[in-house]
């Protein structure tokens, strides 16, 4: 039962935490060594493959690619030709810094120089290189790349090279994700593009995972496996209705051989990290694993003041609390590709994901009559543990046609999960001198969560007889289905037993089933005009249902979303789009579920089972500028959105508040984005982005709701500095500051900064962390509504020292 938690109070999960620590340290190392004394049996091996394209995107058969020493003009150190699809590859001697040129007859020679080639990347994958006549273009318009930036933009997708950030060995995926320009966390930690929500892709496929999922898998991949994140501002037509854009996640895949990466991190806050990634490739088969463990602690606290403003009078509620979080992440990654032959490949991964966690805090309340004095006071000491479990089964099958461009991806998933919690909560009555009263009261809550989620994804594109055509089609089936079973008792001290309360408690099933079937065009005219029209249609079937006497919700709906994007190259270096989308945001199971949580008695918190989907007008423009050496990516935007979702408060009679999502009016949005970077150097760079939204609401609204028009705001500045190959430092900056109808909530700056330095021929990698060295993270918000206003403080322990070290795995063996 609940009250056991008050009796062994944290014993047992710090003895679980042990005790899976020493067995995950025991595999670490085990597989440590026996990545190490592999790759000291075989040679390294060191490739570049690429493919090669003409200006209509198709392979080009026969063009010579050759592989020279940067800063040298001797005879190559390779020479090998493009196949009948255009692709090649090359072997390079040894690690160093290369140059490879490509050339073929009535075409201008594509170069790419100061490509780096060591342990750590010793495959480099160069993909769509497309030849320029010699009609259109001259010798100078040559391509000329240098190392990879932390960060690329090309064609509306922002690319981060994580292998090139020092703090990747030692952070998230989430922590890295906060460094995406135009991305963010909500004040709900949800991870938002310019304050939409994004679809997030790994490997180019969906992660059809809920929102507690997706959180706990965000905050378990460890960095160190990620070769790099794309944000695709424009995404592809299968995902050119999604509000927020697409994230794809993408992870490293390795080199001929086995190669791989063993990794440590500690921290001052209590954090430690291990995982260890391995990976295989030869002609007809890929795998890659990665495991991990990841242990933290959050400190932290809040304070609230409250004025209540009634027909006959007005107070104050002043609330006061401090905050210990611990968690336990158990992470694991398996994905294994197999290639029939050049037109037929299969996929297989299986990832899996889970959180331990125990939280306890300790709450002052206080109520405080108009003559400032206080006349009720109490505390509560709230403490919990549970955990969530997920794993993700997918299975993906691709289909190339003689033309490569023409292709059919076929992608279905299935993602079990479930979720625990056991709450204690104890409050006792004070004097206004803090002396007891003798009246206190122990209640709890204890959830079961099982959830599950399927998908079937099938996706078309051909080129027709026309190259400036290209044809895309597809489909895909979405089912999500939930069981939430939450009880809430209390103690009776007259029985001496935990007693159920049937108001308080719930037991119910949620079913979502969306069918989407699209159709659309690429065509490019003119070769500077590119248009691509889409058109969507989803079926959504929604039940919730109840155990008890509550009225089901049920509806059935059907969805037209269409979008066209229109694209101008009005010269070599600046181009432009337009783009127009209709989206739709459906509800997750935290805005849903009718459980009442409990952890806060003056403030009760619930979800809507009867809310409707939210639909968005949106009209983007977007202008990129870039010279090779800097670039400004510059947008404008409007939006129109209908049946806003959103968190609203109300205070009730008894001096309570009730948080809980609605369907409120219509909203005007106004967007601004801008995306910035300069290179001093090859060695130092600067990039910036900043966001700007402002909402605007009804009249009606703001009269008698008190609703307010306000702005969204973030920016991230950041910087990276690399004198040598084996040095590399790197910072960031933060702010984030969001708008609601009721309110705002913002966040000073968030800073990070990181070292890393490769020795003993690079394959031991040492880095360290500072994670906002000068001041701790804050978040301030007020919400005001029609008789009430509320000013809220929150801090946490951010200041944050790591160290890690990461041992890379590598072996080679000719083919």
């Amino acid at each position: 039962m609940f009250w056991r938690l008050w009796s062994s109070k944290g014993c047992t999960f710090m003895y679980r935490t042990i005790n899976q620590l020493k067995l995950f340290l025991i595999l670490f190392f085990l597989l440590a060594g026996f990545g190490i004394s592999a790759q000291a049996v075989q040679p390294i091996m060191y490739f570049f493959e690429g493919k090669v394209m003409d200006e209509s995107n198709l392979g080009r058969e026969g063009a010579t690619v050759s592989l020279f020493v940067s800063g040298k003009k001797a005879k190559p150190a390779g020479v090998v030709s493009s196949d009948s699809l255009g692709n090649f590859k090359v072997i390079v001697p040894k690690e160093g810094m290369y140059r490879i040129e490509i050339s073929f007859m009535g075409y201008v020679t594509w170069i790419k120089d100061s490509i780096i080639v060591n342990a750590e990347n010793s495959l480099v994958s160069i993909q769509d290189i497309r030849l320029q006549t010699n009609e259109t273009s001259t010798l100078a318009e040559a391509v000329v790349v240098h190392p990879k930036p932390m960060f690329e933009q090309k064609e509306g997708t922002i690319t981060m090279n994580v292998e090139s950030m020092p703090m990747s060995g030692s952070s998230s995926g989430a922590e890295l994700l906060k460094n995406m320009p135009m991305v963010s966390t909500d004040p709900e930690g949800r991870i938002v593009v310019k304050g939409k929500q994004p679809i997030v892709l790994i490997d180019e496929k969906p992660v059809d995972m809920n929102g507690q999922q997706l959180a706990d898998l965000l905050e378990s991949i460890p960095g160190s496996s990620i070769e790099k994140i794309e944000l695709m501002q424009n995404p592809p037509p299968q995902y050119a209705n999604s509000e927020g854009g697409v994230i794809n996640i993408v992870t490293k895949k390795g080199s001929v051989g086995w190669t791989g990466k063993a990794s440590l991190m500690v921290g001052t806050i209590g954090q430690t990290n291990a995982n260890i990634n391995l990976n295989y490739r030869n002609k007809k088969i890929t795998f890659s694993g990665v495991a991990g463990i990841n242990i933290g602690q959050v400190i932290g606290n809040s304070y609230s003041l409250r004025e209540n403003e009634f027909k006959d009078s007005t107070n104050q509620f002043e609330t006061i609390s401090g905050y210990t979080n611990h968690s336990v992440r158990p992470n694991f990654r398996v994905q294994a590709g197999y290639e029939v032959n050049p037109r037929n490949q299969w996929s297989l991964t299986i990832q899996g994901n889970g959180n331990w966690y125990e939280n306890t805090s300790l709450t002052t309340f206080k109520n405080i009559n108009r003559f400032d004095e206080v006349w009720k006071l109490s505390q509560r000491q709230n403490t919990s543990e549970g955990n969530s479990v997920s794993v993700q089964t997918q299975l993906g099958y691709t289909w190339f046609g003689k033309n490569k461009a023409e292709k059919l991806v076929v992608v279905g998933s299935y993602t079990p999960g479930t979720s625990t919690s056991d709450r204690l909560f104890f409050q006792e009555f004070l004097t206004p001198e803090f002396e007891k009263t003798g009246v206190d009261s122990t209640q709890g809550q204890t959830g079961h969560n099982p959830v599950g989620n399927g998908l079937l994804r099938i996706d078309y594109q051909k080129p027709l007889k026309n190259k400036a055509f290209t044809f895309t089609a597809g489909t895909a089936l979405s089912i999500l289905h939930q069981h939430n079973v939450l009880q809430t008792l209390y103690w009776d001290k007259v029985t001496g037993e935990a007693l159920v309360s049937p108001l308080l408690s719930t037991d119910n099933k949620f079913r979502q089933q969306v069918l989407s079937v699209r159709a659309g065009m690429n065509i490019r005219f003119k070769k500077t005009w590119t248009a691509i029209g889409n058109l969507q249609v989803e079926g959504t079937h929604f039940d919730f249902r109840f155990t008890n006497n509550l009225p089901s919700a049920e509806s059935e709906y059907l969805s037209f979303l269409p979008s066209l994007t229109l694209r101008k190259d009005i010269s070599k270096v600046l181009k432009s789009s337009f783009v127009y989308r209709k989206t739709i945001r459906r509800p997750g199971m935290y805005e849903l579920n009718p459980a009442v949580d409990y952890g806060d008695p003056y403030n009760l918190r619930f979800g809507n089972p009867y809310l409707s989907p939210s639909s968005a007008n949106n009209f983007d423009l977007n202008l990129n500028w870039n010279n090779g050496k800097s670039y400004i990516n510059g947008s404008l935007g409007y939006n129109i959105v209908d049946d806003i979702v959103n968190r609203i408060r109300t205070l009730m009679e008894d001096g309570k508040t009730y948080s809980t999502f609605q369907n409120i009016a219509t909203r005007k949005e106004y967007e601004a984005g801008i995306w910035t970077g300069y290179s001093f150097s090859k060695k130092w760079r600067l990039n910036f982005s900043g966001s700007y939204v402002y909402n605007v609401y009804g009249e009606k609204e703001k009269e008698l709701l008190k609703y307010q028009d306000g702005s969204s705001i973030t920016f991230n500045l950041n910087g990276n500095f690399t004198p040598s190959p084996s040095l590399a430092f790197d910072a960031s900056v933060r702010y984030n500051a969001f708008a609601d109808p009721q309110g705002r909530t913002r966040s000073n700056l968030s800073t990070q900064m990181g070292a890393q330095y490769k020795m003993l021929n690079r394959r031991l990698i040492l880095a360290a962390a500072a994670i906002d060295p000068f001041t701790r993270q804050e978040i301030t918000s007020f919400s005001r509504g029609p008789n009430f206003y509320i000013n809220s403080f929150r801090t946490a322990l951010t200041r944050n020292f790591r160290l890690s070290a990461s041992w890379v795995i590598q072996s080679g063996k000719k083919r």
